[in-house]
């Protein structure tokens, strides 16, 4: 792919960040119970976000970025974030029969199971925010470290559950969530806006790139 060619594929950052803000906004509003959401909530609305957006939407981008863009970082990121969605929306939809499978006799080992499958996500955030803290931006940086951490909170709150410590770990999942959900509109709006379309962009803090 020459030079000239690559430069006019549009850029598919703005599509993936905004994608996973929109999702991640609305699961931590569940999650932290804000709004009127109480934490036993049905899960309904979510699921049609975390399939169509932060699955689909997010996935396309995902590829987009790293089939056309060539960047492999951006690429990783977005499917396997998109993968993530996906794969709690499969856990939460009656169709795939998940959570029927552990009842009535093996209803006590959901949450465990449900916190094995957090914590390989934890472990994976951890790796994608390491990518971030040397070549590539503050704003990326932090969505990272408060994605990270929603998860880690989340994770302690499925081994917890049924006290009040897996309860508070839960709500404040959440309101981590939110913060990285923020970080990820600023950063889809900075992507978006160019000098060629408004009247002003927005600064991200970009780390001194690494000397080769």
């Amino acid at each position: 792919m020459s030079t000239s060619w690559r430069s006019r594929i549009a850029d598919p950052e703005p599509l993936g960040f905004m994608a996973f803000a929109v999702t991640s906004f609305v699961l931590s509003c569940y999650d932290a119970a804000i709004w009127g959401i109480q934490v036993d909530s049905p899960s309904n609305v979510v699921t049609g976000l975390l399939v169509f957006c932060g699955g689909m939407a997010l996935g396309l981008a995902g590829v987009w970025e790293y089939a056309l863009a060539r960047n492999t970082y951006g690429g990783l990121g977005f499917i396997s974030v998109a993968g993530f969605f996906l794969a709690y929306a499969a856990i939460l939809l009656p169709g795939f029969g998940v959570l029927q499978a552990y009842e009535p006799a093996h209803i006590k080992n959901i949450d465990p199971a449900i916190g094995i499958f957090l914590l390989g996500w934890v472990i994976f955030a951890l790796f994608l925010w390491l990518g971030t803290i040397r070549s590539s931006n503050v704003v990326l940086s932090g969505l990272f470290l408060f994605f990270l951490l929603s998860l880690l909170l989340a994770c302690i709150a499925e081994f917890k559950q049924g006290d009040h410590i897996g309860l508070r770990c839960k709500r404040a999942s959440g309101f981590f969530g939110l913060v990285a959900s923020l970080l990820a509109y600023y950063l889809g709006l900075a992507k978006l806006l160019k000098k060629e379309n408004s009247y002003f962009t927005l600064p991200t803090g970009e780390f001194n790139k690494p000397k080769h």
